[in-house]
């Protein structure tokens, strides 16, 4: 099966200041080399601390921007020579649910606007039958059909959160990027968004990059799950050994994100797993970013790329000592 979404050996830099008396720009790498494939009808979970270059990738894989090397394609055609038509046409193909649902919808629009948007851009439906559409995008997240004449402050987050949902709905999309859709949810209605997502999967075989820090979460809507750190794939697995309790080899950033995960017994305790020397993250050297901070690092991690070791047939864990 062809994939979807196959991001090849993507790397963005950003060029910022140096400091305020320094004319000279400094190069963040935002991404390292990093490869990623999303299959038709798969919800793939990315996972990785603030700053990993999870946001990162999701903007090149919609085309909001443009990779310094590598190359990212959308059923088989790369992105990046697309002309102005054919982007607009992909555009229709992907869309995205934002993380917060407060500053993702126009305050000065009412829901109706909002849904009736895409529709418009993309020549989906006769202005005859655009309401009935916007009011069946609405019953198809959970809404009233009627509310569509309402504006988003008079909706908890949770509902804005639903319209976010349909108008990522509006075109029909094959892929949704969703970037940490339940971060500024209460844990109530972070169920209800995670189990409209599912269903709306299974009824529209829709594919998914799941984007969150909350790991069962991600554990329970993926198919598999991809671990970064600093830009760097640590590990790519699937969703039923990611948080296994059994014998799973892991890699040791993967471990450290594990132990994180607070446990639902008080009277239990994680023995904490504390990293090794973080001062050293400041040097810059060539090998695995993971480096700096691992116990069991060695010379090769700091000066040679660790490559992919295969666990298994769709496990792997990019790592010197595996």
């Amino acid at each position: 099966m062809q994939p979807l979404l196959r991001l090849d050996k993507v790397s963005k830099k950003y060029f910022i200041k140096a400091g305020f008396f320094n004319p000279k720009k400094r190069a963040l790498q935002a991404l390292d080399n990093v490869s990623l494939q999303v299959q038709p009808n798969e919800t793939l979970g990315l996972v990785g601390e603030s700053g990993c270059g999870k946001s990162t990738l999701a903007r090149l894989a919609l085309a909001l921007e443009s990779p310094s090397s590598g190359k990212v394609e959308f059923e088989q055609r790369e992105l990046s020579s697309l002309n102005k038509s054919a982007i607009k046409e992909f555009r229709k193909k992907a869309q995205m649910v934002f993380q917060d649902p407060y500053s993702s919808l126009n305050p000065k629009m009412t829901i109706f606007k909002i849904l009736s948007e895409p529709l418009k851009i993309h020549n989906l439906c006769p202005k005859s039958e655009m309401r009935h559409r916007v009011e069946a995008l609405l019953d198809s997240v959970g809404l009233e059909p009627q509310s569509c004449d309402r504006y988003p402050h008079e909706f908890s987050g949770g509902q804005r959160q639903r319209i976010g949902v349909a108008r990522a709905l509006a075109t029909n999309p094959k892929l949704i990027i969703a970037d940490e859709p339940t971060s500024a949810l209460d844990v109530s209605v972070q169920a209800q968004i995670i189990n409209l997502l599912m269903d709306l999967k299974e009824k529209k075989e829709l594919s998914f990059l799941f984007i969150s820090h909350d790991l069962p979460v991600v554990q329970f809507v993926s198919d598999r799950v991809a671990v970064m750190y600093k830009g760097q794939m640590v590990e790519l697995l699937p969703a039923d050994r990611f948080l296994y309790k059994g014998h799973v080899e892991h890699h040791p950033y993967t471990k450290m994100l594990l132990e994180a995960v607070p446990l639902p017994d008080p009277s239990k305790r994680r023995k904490a797993v504390v990293p090794t020397d973080e001062l050293k993250e400041s040097f810059e050297f060539s090998g695995c970013n993971f480096a700096p901070r691992c116990g069991n690092s060695n010379s090769i991690c700091f000066n040679e790329r660790p490559k992919p070791v295969k666990i298994d047939s769709d496990h792997i864990i990019w790592c010197h000592h595996i």
